[in-house]
């Protein structure tokens, strides 16, 4: 069926004709049905999200613009169903840890082919194996390959899907090309003499007989004959198994989102410093382009990528960073020590390109094989298989992180350690030390607070401060705009707790509540919240975790800002509004550290304060070079310069990096960013019950895995929501949650024994 006939479809389906829809349900059930298994992992799953997505589309299908992409829409539904389902505890915005390695090198490999045994078509074993690898991708690089590959979406049409930016839908194809290169070697061992295959053509033949019928495809591809596949080319164009070959171009290019050549660092390239643009009105595009370019070259690994900075930085000590997530500036960053004098420079190392999932274990696997890992980053863990209450304690526990206490109180730093008060560095200690420094400040409790389409507002007369109330204060003023404009509000709580309990968690079911572990779902506040919540929805005020950000006048928004206070974003048409703010200090999650395997702690040490509270050197890892990827205004403000390679966009800063009390404000329409007080919001801030508390559970393993997968259906939008508690809260019981409380309540009364 191609567009013109859906668009049709799409029309007489708006129109009422529910034969319309029936075609265009049976055109893409099994479609749906396909991306949803690969994604969630599950047939059964994915029966119930392919069938919600259909009811969802039929309720909604009103509401797909003239022009917009049926298909795009439909996968955007079935997409945040899926995620909905195994949507990860440790970060509030879509998968935001993939490894932010440059657009060049990510756009450049997604369209090499993958090496494969000539009768990988017709062999059931090589194609369950080759299914088996896909499987073991992380749901949303299934979802972005099957979109990108199988669907033959173009980035912008996968990003829009996963609701995410181009920039990170390439990221995850290409990290998903790397693990896939990974699994095959596995099973096939490097070296093998091996065809040239299109992803397409792979992707297709693993999948059941019956439903993808593209064997031709494979075959075409296995009959081109294998002397023809292999060519003796740079190390650069080497994939899959360490195999040089030749490209293996299948149909036309969709422009510059798949190109068919992968470039190569040659030794001039090594050692060519970058084009100097210093002034944004001076530098056209061509200029920007090539300067750019020079600031991202192409890494095929790890390993490339150190001996491309020992070449480039002679004489200087290489540290190394064991992180998650890579920064966008990297040879910025270097460049900056470099030209600044200082004896290291540093190289990141990605945990998920060495983990297999399981980051924990990758780190004890490296450091028991004695490799160089100077700092470590607090990594984030897959909803459910958290078997303790914080990963930053849990790293110290283990003995992978160094105290900071004699650095710290050396006098070179006085200047940076009096930027912050004495309780931001109290937060961070762990049995009256520190082992960690954080600047995002994720001691802090979020602040409550509304992102509000603007243009919904303006056209009611209304202003954001009128909407600085708690949410069961807002009906009259729903009312208003609902009848003006037919948007409503969206409650984002399925899983986030926090969002009417502000307190240290120990799972997403227990906090710890004056002194007392306790199960939130059998709280006073937790009943009236959601009792709240289902009276705004029951007068078709509200939705629930909503797939339709179109029909949504407001969401709730968790994040540092402060009572009053109001972010306009004018590329997204919204602002954001906080009407309370939770004067609050809990124990920390994400923390960078000094790794006690370290040779190299004083040099570590140095590099982590400067990075955090050297201006200069935060605003390079935040935003890049001046010039090239921002400018600042007349207010000193940064402005995030056209992206180059797609200038429909803005280039997107560098979160993990952002520091809204030392760096310059932005106004990047992904990431509003408040300047605040950091130093007041400290200073008044009382710290959380069982704050310093950690809790082993791995003796509760079973418990706590159960925990998170009623958790994970707890459905906030059930019709009599009093009656679904009682039921839910026994289901609880059920599953143990009194066990495992019983247990830390024990833990937490020696612990405030032992602190008192």
């Amino acid at each position: 069926m191609n567009k013109a006939e859906i668009n049709k479809l799409v029309v007489r389906a708006q129109n009422g004709d529910r034969s319309a829809f029936e075609e265009l349900y049976n055109e893409f059930r099994d479609r749906v049905f396909f991306f949803a298994k690969r994604t969630t992992g599950s047939a059964d799953a994915a029966e119930d999200i392919t069938s919600e997505t259909f009811v969802k589309a039929l309720e909604s299908i009103g509401t797909l613009r003239e022009g917009e992409s049926f298909v795009g829409w439909l996968y955007t539904i079935a997409y945040n169903l899926c995620m909905a389902q195994l949507r990860d505890n440790s970060h509030i915005e879509r998968f935001g840890s993939d490894e932010a390695q440059t657009d060049a090198v990510e756009s450049a490999a997604l369209r090499e082919p993958v090496m494969l045994p000539e009768e990988y078509a017709v062999s059931a074993e090589t194609k369950r194996k080759l299914g088996e690898i896909i499987d073991s991708l992380s749901p949303d690089m299934r979802s972005a390959v099957i979109l990108y590959y199988y669907e033959e979406q173009t980035i912008p049409e996968v990003a829009k899907a996963l609701g995410t930016n181009e920039h990170n839908a390439s990221q995850k194809l290409y990290k998903a090309k790397k693990r896939i290169r990974k699994g095959l070697e596995k099973v096939f061992g490097k070296g093998a003499l091996l065809a040239a295959v299109p992803m397409e053509a792979m992707l297709r033949t693993t999948e059941e007989a019956g439903y993808v019928k593209a064997a031709a495809v494979g075959a075409k591809v296995a009959g081109l004959g294998i002397g023809a596949k292999i060519v003796a080319v740079g190390a650069a164009a080497v994939i899959a198994v360490g195999v040089p070959i030749g490209l293996y171009k299948l149909g036309e290019s969709k422009g510059d989102y798949r190109p068919n050549e992968i470039k190569e660092l040659s030794e001039t390239e090594i050692n060519t410093s970058e084009t100097e643009i210093t002034s944004n009105s001076s530098a056209n595009n061509d200029e920007r382009r090539k300067a750019i370019d020079k600031l991202q070259p192409n890494f095929i690994s790890f390993n490339q990528k150190y001996e491309y900075l020992k070449t480039r930085y002679k004489s200087k000590e290489i540290l190394i960073w064991l992180t998650q997530f890579t920064p966008q500036h990297e040879i910025e960053i270097n460049d900056y020590l470099y030209e600044n004098n200082y004896d290291y420079v540093v190289c990141f190392k990605n945990i998920s390109d060495f983990s297999e999932g399981d980051k924990y274990s990758a780190l004890k696997k490296q450091i028991d094989n004695n490799e160089q890992i100077d700092i470590l980053s607090v990594f984030s863990v897959k909803f459910g298989e958290e078997y303790y209450s914080n990963r930053y304690y849990y790293m110290i526990e283990n003995g992978y992180l160094e105290s900071l206490d004699s650095y710290l109180s050396k006098e070179e730093y006085s200047k940076y350690v009096n930027t912050l008060p004495q309780k931001y560095w109290d937060s961070y200690k762990y049995k009256g030390h520190i082992y960690g420094v954080d600047n995002t400040f994720s001691t802090l409790c979020e602040d409550y607070g509304y992102i509000i389409d603007k243009s919904s507002i303006d056209s009611c007369g209304m202003q954001p401060s009128d909407f600085c109330k708690s949410p069961n204060e807002l009906e009259e003023l729903l009312l208003q705009v609902k009848a003006k404009t037919n948007k409503i509000m969206n409650f984002n709580i399925s899983f986030f707790i926090n969002s009417f309990i502000q307190k240290n968690h120990i799972n997403d079911s227990i906090a710890i509540i004056d002194k007392k572990a306790q199960n939130v779902f059998d709280t006073t506040i937790a009943i009236q919240y959601y009792q709240m919540v289902d009276n705004l929805r029951k007068k078709g005020l509200a939705t629930v975790d909503s797939s339709f950000p179109q029909t949504n006048l407001m969401e709730t928004y968790l994040k540092s800002g402060g009572y009053g206070n109001d972010i306009t974003s004018n590329d997204n048409n919204n602002i954001t509004v906080f009407y309370k703010q939770n004067n609050y200090i809990k124990n920390p999650v994400y923390a960078y550290g000094i790794s006690c395997s370290s040779k190299h702690k004083t040099q570590s040490f140095n590099f982590l304060m400067n990075l955090i509270f050297n201006k200069d050197l935060n605003n390079i890892a935040t935003y890049g070079t001046e010039g090239l990827f921002y400018h600042l205004d007349e207010n000193k403000n940064v402005i995030m310069e056209q992206n180059v390679n797609n200038p429909e966009s803005t280039y997107i800063p560098d979160i993990w990096y952002s520091n809204p009390y030392i760096c310059f404000q932005c106004y990047d329409p992904y990431s509003p960013i408040y300047v605040n007080d950091i130093y007041s919001d400290y200073e008044n801030a009382e710290f959380t019950d069982g704050f310093g508390f950690y809790y082993d559970g791995s003796a509760y393993k079973d418990i706590y895995n159960n925990l998170a997968q009623a958790q994970h259906n707890f459905k906030a939008s059930q019709e009599n929501i009093e009656q679904y508690l009682d039921e839910f809260n026994e289901l609880l019981k059920s599953v143990g949650i009194d066990i495992l409380i019983d247990d830390i309540n024990i833990e937490l009364e020696k612990y405030y024994a032992k602190k008192n």
